[in-house]
């Protein structure tokens, strides 16, 4: 037999020649590729670095678009329909009972009147207490808007406009005038009064100011100024709530075409943006002119 060590050489001797002739009998396409593979990762460098610096950019340039885009559609939402037109709808919603709280009184006083010279005592006290109740809407109402002026001209409108209508002073009619404020506050207060007469002085025909008590005369200043006054400018407290929901739509219709204008400008500059920043290697290259046809 061979010794250890011979048959050791014997063997590395073999695999050294069958590497060789794998080597040698290896295809053109490995060897290609094998070569490539040596300088692949060099191939479209710096083009590679760019496209990804553009991806980048791209996905910056649309999330600024999108927050714009959401930065928008939160002022509309908060800053102007939550905030203002649902504001004003209920004013107009809760004014526009004012109307109904003067027909009111009127009616449950007439009941008051009737009651009493029926005898009615149920019927008196019913009556009573809805015209007591109104004056205590009234009230309420008047100062809640009072306490959440919506504009400048609203605001101008409680402290500035004055209404005129007619007292009983001393057994007299005079023609007071008080800005709206206090005008709608008072007319208030006389509507709670009314509810302190008694059955037998609502049963008395006699309306005459100079005769009869402080509340009954209350009464008259009810039936005296309901028409005169009061509703007329019960209406045109009404038409100044809905002309700011009017202006509130000319601003929303303003603010949804900037905002849809500046979306448009960003998208058109982020395209423009894209196209002058790509690549050289993936532009589609110019077509060439024609053959001149000789």
């Amino acid at each position: 037999g061979q010794e250890p060590f011979e048959a050791e050489k014997n063997l590395e001797a073999a695999c050294a020649a069958s590497a060789s002739l794998t080597s040698e009998n290896d295809s053109a396409r490995v060897k290609a590729e094998r070569w490539i593979e040596q300088f692949a990762p060099s191939i479209l460098g710096k083009e590679q670095l760019a496209i990804i610096a553009l991806d980048k950019k791209v996905k910056a340039s649309l999330l600024l678009l999108v927050l714009v885009a959401t930065s928008g559609f939160v002022f509309i939402d908060q800053g102007l329909l939550t905030q203002t037109a649902l504001r004003n709808i209920e004013f107009i919603d809760k004014t526009g009972l004012f109307r109904a709280y003067g027909f009111g009184a009127c009616f449950n006083l007439r009941n008051m009147h009737l009651s009493a010279i029926s005898g009615d005592d149920k019927g008196f006290a019913k009556a009573s207490s809805t015209v007591e109740t109104l004056g205590e809407k009234l009230s309420a109402q008047h100062l809640t808007n009072y306490e959440n002026i919506i504009s400048s001209n609203v605001a101008d409108y409680y402290n500035n406009r004055m209404i005129s209508f007619q007292k009983p002073v001393w057994g007299e009619w005079v023609e007071s005038s008080q800005n709206y404020w206090t005008y709608a506050s008072e007319y208030a207060r006389h509507m709670k009064r009314c509810a302190a007469v008694t059955p037998s002085e609502m049963a008395d025909p006699t309306m005459d100011i100079a005769a009869v008590s402080v509340e009954k005369a209350t009464v008259s200043f009810i039936y005296e100024n309901n028409h005169y006054s009061f509703i007329p400018t019960m209406e045109e407290v009404l038409v100044k709530y809905e002309d700011e929901v009017k202006s509130f739509g000319a601003l929303a219709d303003i603010a949804v075409a900037v905002i849809t204008a500046i979306n448009c400008i960003l998208s058109l500059l982020l395209s423009f943006f894209v196209l002058r920043t790509l690549p050289d290697c993936i532009k589609v290259p110019p077509r060439p002119p024609p053959p001149k046809v000789c």
